[in-house]
């Protein structure tokens, strides 16, 4: 596939690793390559060689999200470069490389991958914004609260699976001093999101919603990301890995629609057990879910239908900043 480069953009690829940064930039003419150590001297020698390079030109940069080791640098970048930043989901390259079908695998061909995915994809990827120090303690104190509710359902597993008592006793102290680390970090959480005065805000615009509660709306606050960078409610449900995939296979007539899995992996296991309260408090979503199963609709479906429509409800009231209202349009939006 020919790539087609405006003369005056660069494309810069970034293989984020714990320790080094695998850089490629493709350019008009001529292609570079160099690797750097990610720290904080090595993140400054790799803006000497991207603006060495460029020229005062434009410089449009992407990489994967790779939570901590992908920090510094993207927020780094952000202020340094004359260009856009996008920090994408890694099974995005991924999908990309399979439609390549590359079969090279090493840190200097996956930034060049990296490169080749920004010029191909730009125009439908979403623009990094570095969230501020008190956004980066709120979603990290929310990250450590739902690893040990995780971590509680596992002991309580086990738990039912052990038969000598010391066994249990042990299980069961563990799960008590996790449930205490939980209320900490929740009152941590809480404390932090009133500091802030919009999020603040939205908190109590999301808690009008009937099926959302506070936990549930103090994972939105911490997870998600500023509302202004989805431009339709589909897109956000898209960013939280719940939109519809479609799958039909032979002429057997036999298909299925898994939803993508693609996004935050926290926000969509949050929101399953507030749809299906939401199917029985909520006006919109409960006529909602009853029109699905007239239709046919069975089980996990409807509740996964469900979370989209609740997805596009939470959208709705942040984006008008309006509180909940069956009447009004902030609630009926289109699924």
């Amino acid at each position: 596939m020919k790539l087609t480069i405006n003369q005056s953009e660069f494309f810069l690829g970034i293989d984020v690793g714990k320790t080094d940064l695998f850089c490629y930039i493709i350019g008009n003419t001529e292609s570079f390559n160099a690797d750097f150590k990610n720290t904080v001297p090595g993140i400054s020698r790799l803006i000497k060689w991207v603006l060495k390079i460029s020229q005062g030109h434009v410089v449009h940069t992407c990489m994967e999200a790779t939570g901590h080791y992908s920090r510094l640098v993207s927020q780094t970048l952000i202020d340094a470069l004359n260009g856009d930043l996008y920090v994408v989901n890694p099974r995005q390259v991924k999908a990309f490389s399979n439609r390549r079908l590359r079969r090279n695998k090493s840190d200097k061909a996956d930034a060049k991958l990296i490169a080749q995915f920004l010029v191909s994809e730009q125009a439908e990827l979403t623009k990094f914004i570095p969230k501020t120090k008190e956004e980066q303690s709120i979603q990290e104190i929310s990250n450590q609260k739902e690893y040990y509710t995780r971590e509680i359902v596992k002991f309580k597993t086990q738990l039912q699976c052990r038969d000598i008592l010391f066994c249990k006793k042990s299980i069961e102290r563990m799960i008590k001093a996790l449930e205490k680390e939980c209320e900490k970090l929740a009152l941590q959480l809480d404390k932090l999101i009133a500091k802030n005065i919009q999020k603040k805000h939205n908190q109590s615009l999301l808690l009008t919603v009937p099926g959302l509660a506070t936990t549930t709306v103090n994972l939105l606050i911490a997870q998600l990301p500023s509302i202004d960078q989805f431009s339709s409610p589909r897109q956000l449900a898209a960013w939280i890995g719940v939109t519809p995939k479609h799958y039909e296979s032979g002429t057997s007539g036999r298909s299925y629609t898994p939803i993508t899995k693609m996004g935050s992996a926290p926000l969509r296991s949050g929101l399953f057990l507030p749809a299906m309260s939401a199917m029985t408090h909520n006006p919109v979503i409960k006529t909602f879910a009853n029109r699905l199963r007239e239709n046919g609709k069975k089980g996990k479906v409807v509740v996964v239908a469900c979370v989209r429509k609740l997805i596009h409800i939470i959208y709705a009231i942040l984006k008008k900043q309006e509180p909940f209202n069956p009447n009004m349009k902030t609630a009926i939006v289109p699924s």
